[in-house]
């Protein structure tokens, strides 16, 4: 009789008819999710000497007119190991690509965010740094830069 129940139960798994239960829930591999999430993220390159400051990132918001659009929040998600940075509002020039409507507003200088880094002094190396700007629109824009101290 037991032969007989094991006979059945593989010739039912053979047809189909018995199947592993599903998973009882997907999990999110985190880690996963966090390098597609990096792979998403700008990274700019930058070229120091050590000791001495360097405007990494200007943040700022204009209207097509170059009028300013509201004040960029800037975050360090990911502050710098070799290094400090020094972040303030002021004026400078915008960098708008060829072909950006606002492309005209680099010739003057707007307000906005400057985001300044000095290496350690003496340090010599690699270093990277993480900013995030948060317009009053609600955009978000976050860029990954490179640096290297010579």
């Amino acid at each position: 009789m037991r032969s007989l129940a094991v006979l059945i139960t593989i010739c039912l798994a053979l047809t189909g008819c018995l199947r592993p239960p599903p998973p009882a829930s997907p999990q999110v591999n985190t880690a996963r999710a966090a390098l597609l999430a990096a792979a998403r993220i700008p990274t700019v390159s930058r070229t120091a000497v050590s000791g001495q400051e360097i405007k990494i990132m200007f943040f700022t918001s204009l209207n097509p007119d170059c009028t300013p659009a509201g004040w960029i929040n800037v975050r360090v998600p990911q502050p710098p190991e070799n290094g400090r940075l020094r972040i303030e509002k002021t004026t400078d020039y915008p960098n708008y690509v060829a072909g950006n409507q606002r492309y005209a507003c680099n010739l003057k200088k707007v307000p906005g965010t400057r985001v300044m880094y000095r290496s350690n002094d003496g340090y010599l190396g690699p270093d990277q740094v993480q900013l995030e700007g948060l317009t009053e629109a609600g955009s978000d824009m976050t860029t990954t830069f490179n640096i290297t101290i010579k």
